[in-house]
């Protein structure tokens, strides 16, 4: 009887089927751990953790889900093929188009920069430290079919004819036919493994979006003075809208990162002590002792968070000059403002020197018509008797239009004051009644006519 009982289980892009082979595989023992374990790999979440019951029957679960994007450069955006509830793909995934300010700058080409979401997660649990399982859930969706994919399990079912049987939970870095025992060092290895692997795609994807938006934060990204005002406020809307896109994306970066970071501390806070002592510091042991294995995943977690920082400091660049921008706008806002002001003001002399002149002008009209047709004869006298008849019609529709609020609500005032005659009129109606309707009345003519 082997004394040891080990297995392996990889998965790439987790969907129903493989949820089904494995929960009709797994034991009763590793059913809770493997429901959490498969919910956080869906649901894109970060954690590192321990389980270790105190009560019940003796089990483990050693568990890391390390989620991150992947910048690649495609003819366009390769859709993950599992579906949501609501029809979305299980991952998001697009292209980087608005991390340009205009889609013209740089030479042409047929490809596209994309993100993608993926995520690592592996977890290891048994009964003790000689009959365990490992269990891998990685997501390669975003490699499409490639035949240089080399987290696909053809491609190591094809090595391991071809050559050494590779482990390809560590991501193919340790022979398969020498395998680790201790479960917990299994773990830090694969730990190790993987978050040198989410570091390198880190890498790639912060040096990817400060590469290309770093010459954007430059002064030179402001308009020319020799640009019209009309090109100058376009182009400032353009700059608006590039930085407060590329802001929103990069805190996503600085999210995800943040997270990853924060799950790691929390590990080392809690559960770092049962790792503790597995062997020797400065052992000669292939694996490596557990001591310099944290070390290891640490400084790959330091390195994330010079990234973050990187990603922060450029995040503020772009506020600035979000700010900058904004400010401009703002300032050319107030002075389209105060322009269309100015032509109100000038518009309003030019109609009032219009209305002084309007009489003049329209007896001039009329005095110039034959003499034969005017009732009247023309003369001094009767052009100034004219012109003043004029000009009061003038006045009086003008204060018609200014006060037409006030005009309207004439009407409303008649007709409740004849409906009020009405029912005074009315055979029933008693002088005390009367009376009484009177100062009803009074009261709704009042309320009537207040503006």
């Amino acid at each position: 009887m082997n004394p040891m009982q080990i297995e392996d289980c990889y998965i790439t892009d987790l969907d129903c089927w493989s949820i089904l082979a494995v929960v009709a595989t797994a034991s009763k023992n590793q059913a809770a751990y493997l429901r959490s374990f498969i919910h956080r790999h869906l649901a894109f979440k970060n954690f590192i953790g321990v389980y270790m019951p105190v009560t019940g029957f003796s089990t483990f679960a050693l568990e890391f889900h390390i989620p991150f994007y992947v910048w690649r450069q495609r003819e366009g955006p390769i859709l993950d093929q599992r579906r949501r509830a609501n029809g979305k793909p299980l991952r998001w995934s697009s292209n980087l188009g608005f991390l340009k300010l205009d889609p013209s700058d740089g030479p042409a080409s047929s490809v596209e920069d994309c993100i993608y979401e993926a995520q690592i997660s592996c977890i290891v649990t048994g009964i003790d430290e000689r009959s365990w399982v490992g269990y891998a859930c990685i997501d390669t969706y975003y490699k499409g079919d490639r035949d240089d994919n080399q987290e696909s399990v053809e491609y190591y079912v094809e090595q391991s004819i071809n050559g050494p049987r590779m482990d390809p939970l560590s991501g193919g870095r340790f022979d398969a036919d020498k395998p680790i025992w201790k479960p917990r060092e299994y773990f830090l290895r694969l730990l190790d493994c993987r978050m040198d692997q989410v570091r390198q795609e880190w890498h790639n994807v912060v040096s990817r979006a400060l590469q290309t938006t770093e010459e954007y934060t430059h002064d030179y990204l402001l308009p020319a003075d020799d640009l019209s005002p009309d090109h100058t406020e376009k182009y400032n809307k353009r700059v608006q809208r590039f930085s407060r896109m590329t802001i929103r994306f990069l805190l996503q970066i600085i999210t995800l990162l943040s997270k990853t970071i924060g799950s790691w501390d929390t590990f080392k806070e809690g559960d770092l002590g049962h790792f503790l002592g597995l062997d020797p510091l400065g052992s000669t042991d292939r694996s490596g002792s557990s001591s310099r294995l944290l070390l290891t995943v640490e400084k790959h977690v330091s390195e994330l968070r010079v990234l973050r920082n990187e990603v922060e400091a450029q995040k503020q660049l772009l506020e600035n000059l979000e700010r900058e921008v904004t400010q401009d706008l703002q300032q050319d806002s107030n002075k389209i403002a105060s322009l269309q002001q100015q032509s109100g003001e000038h518009m309003k002399v030019f109609s009032i020197i219009a209305l002084t002149f309007l009489p003049i002008s329209t007896t001039a009209a009329i005095f110039s018509v034959n003499s034969d047709i005017l009732p009247f004869q023309p003369n001094l006298r009767t052009f100034a008797i004219t012109t003043i008849c004029l000009g009061a019609v003038v006045l009086a529709v003008l204060t018609l239009i200014l006060n037409w609020s006030w005009y309207r609500l004439i009407p409303g005032c008649l007709s409740s004051f004849s409906q009020r005659e009405r029912r005074w009129s009315s055979p029933g109606s008693s002088t005390l009644g009367g009376s009484s309707s009177n100062g009803r009345f009074r009261d709704d003519l009042e309320m009537n006519i207040l503006p």
